[in-house]
């Protein structure tokens, strides 16, 4: 009886009686351990949590901060895409460096340094003068100083990156059709930024850009008037659009201005309705932009009882005295289609508190 089930349990392939298999009883591996785990040295954990900070290049043990390895190097890929890839829908996001300046296509001069871990030897002094001969003789010294007095001076202006790089481009550009032969290289420069804060719809004045490189203005108009003969800009009146940027508008600088004379938020808006209303009925028509601001501000300031003196405000916008009075007056002479019942009605805007001279802001009504 036990022969007939041993045999059937042979052909289950099972053991009878519970015996062990020739496998089993064969000892385990007693080899070394080749799966290398990197464990933190405080924690002790067998399944540590280990965070890669790829900005520092360090390894460090999220329970309990300790840096376990630096200098790590991130091998992935960097996914970076640019504006000016061409079409949006199709483009390579696997890419590594920054995108190609078109200003710098001929002007981009490889910088050499000389080594003096000889000791200062004749050899080393006599390369030293090699390459100062080299970057002399340099046919884009005077560009690539250009370049370099565009970025110092859009940074200390506080100037976006864009509007540097416009100004660079429109400099290449005079410096290639052979403009600015014989002219100050700073009043060029100061043009140029003149010309990209109009691209760039981020409009400032002479008397500004004149502030800020300390150049005089007439060297200023005269490679202005170079820039216009390379950007061909029409002459037409009415042109809106050009190459050398939209015509400015007084309600670009009135933020700035409204900003510097500390006013109140609600001062930007009313003003800006005043300067358009203004406009549909051809009032203080043919003046500056920043004229116009400024005596729409004035008028404002009288209107609603604000302490703001033409002085101050003559001071922000940089512009004379005598331009505000003429704005104001003008504005004065319209005042019951350019002021809203709205702002009566509410209670801010006094009409009594207007008069013709912007002098008695202080003294109106309240």
């Amino acid at each position: 009886m036990h022969t007939e089930l041993d045999e059937l349990l042979k052909q289950l392939n099972l053991h009878p009686h519970g015996a062990e298999s020739e496998e089993q009883l064969e000892p385990p591996y007693q080899g070394p351990d080749l799966a290398v785990r990197l464990i933190c040295p405080d924690c002790r954990n067998p399944r540590p949590d280990l965070v890669e900070e790829f900005s520092s290049g360090d390894i460090v043990c999220g329970s309990c901060g300790l840096v376990l390895a630096d200098r790590v190097v991130d091998t992935r890929s960097e996914w970076r895409t640019f504006s000016n890839d061409g079409d949006e829908d199709v483009y390579d996001p696997c890419r590594v460096g920054a995108p190609v300046d078109a200003s710098l296509s001929s002007a981009t001069d490889l910088q050499t340094f000389i080594s003096h871990k000889d000791g200062n030897s004749a050899v080393t002094r006599e390369l030293e003068r090699a390459a100062a001969r080299a970057r002399d003789s340099s046919p884009n010294r005077h560009i690539l100083s250009a370049f370099d007095q565009i970025s110092s001076t859009c940074e200390r202006g506080s100037l976006a990156v864009s509007i540097s790089d416009a100004a660079k481009q429109v400099y290449k550009r005079c410096h290639d059709e052979k403009v600015f032969v014989g002219a100050c290289t700073e009043g060029a420069v100061a043009a140029c930024i003149y010309v990209a804060c109009r691209q760039k719809k981020a409009a400032r004045t002479f008397g500004e850009i004149v502030s800020l490189t300390g150049v005089d203005k007439r060297a200023i108009g005269r490679s202005f008037k170079a820039i216009k003969s390379v950007l061909k800009v029409p002459t037409q009146p009415g042109a809106q659009e050009h190459p050398i940027g939209p015509t400015t508008m007084p309600e670009e600088p009135l933020v700035r201005f409204c900003n510097q004379l500390d006013l109140p938020e609600y001062m930007l808006a009313y003003c800006k309705d005043v300067i358009i209303c203004a406009r549909e009925r051809n009032i203080a028509y043919g003046l500056w932009p920043q004229s116009i601001a400024a005596g729409a501000i004035s008028f404002m300031c009288q209107l609603l009882g604000i302490d703001r003196s033409e002085e101050e405000i003559g001071v922000a916008a940089g512009i004379g005295d005598d331009t505000i009075r003429k704005v104001h007056k003008a504005y004065f002479e319209e005042k019951n289609s350019l002021v809203k019942m709205e702002w009566i009605e509410i209670g801010r805007a006094k009409m009594e508190r207007l008069s013709v001279s912007p002098n008695s802001l202080a003294s109106g009504g309240r």
